[in-house]
């Protein structure tokens, strides 16, 4: 109603407390065991193992695609530990793309490798090793993400909307 109720809401005010709440000197706490035990959670240490590999590997023959992945990786790392609101993890996801794709790159070279140097059934076992770490995450995860039983929200809503007469609008100050 007021203009500096405006700015508080075009400057997100209300989200001020999860920015760095601990300060800078809680930051590397937030960065270490928060972000990082979620790149842990997410890929497993043999994932990131494979993903440091990557680093490795793209350093070598591609400096401007590592830059990028590192920056991105870093900054949405970096982001996600500054801006701590309860479910953080969302913030990350971008991230985990970028560290999969190094890893993505690390498992590419591994293959080639060892397929340069061994029989074609076991360059297919490593291969198929390979795989182990984002199978286990799908089937760890694939219940946790399922919502397709969570449908309240859509018959509240549905009802919601077959009462409001035609060409009603509801407003709310808060989303």
């Amino acid at each position: 109603w007021t203009m500096p109720e405006l700015v508080r809401v075009v400057t997100g005010a209300q989200y001020y407390s999860d920015v760095m709440p601990n300060g800078w000197r809680g930051f590397p706490a937030t960065l270490g065991p928060g972000v990082g035990g979620m790149f842990v959670q997410e890929m497993s240490l043999a994932g990131l193992a494979i993903a440091a590999l990557g680093i490795v590997v793209l350093w070598e023959r591609a400096k401007p695609a590592l830059a990028f992945l590192l920056v991105a990786l870093i900054a949405y790392a970096g982001f996600a530990a500054a801006y701590t609101p309860k479910e953080f993890q969302v913030f990350l996801i971008p991230g985990f793309i970028m560290a999969w794709l190094l890893a993505a790159a690390g498992a590419d070279w591994l293959i080639k490798v060892v397929g340069a140097y061994t029989p074609a059934l076991l360059t297919s076992a490593v291969a198929a090793t390979l795989l182990i770490a984002p199978a286990s995450q799908l089937i760890r995860n694939r219940h946790g993400g399922d919502m397709s039983h969570a449908r309240a929200d859509m018959r509240f809503f549905d009802a919601l909307f077959e009462r409001l007469p035609d060409r009603a609008a509801i407003v709310h100050e808060d989303f």
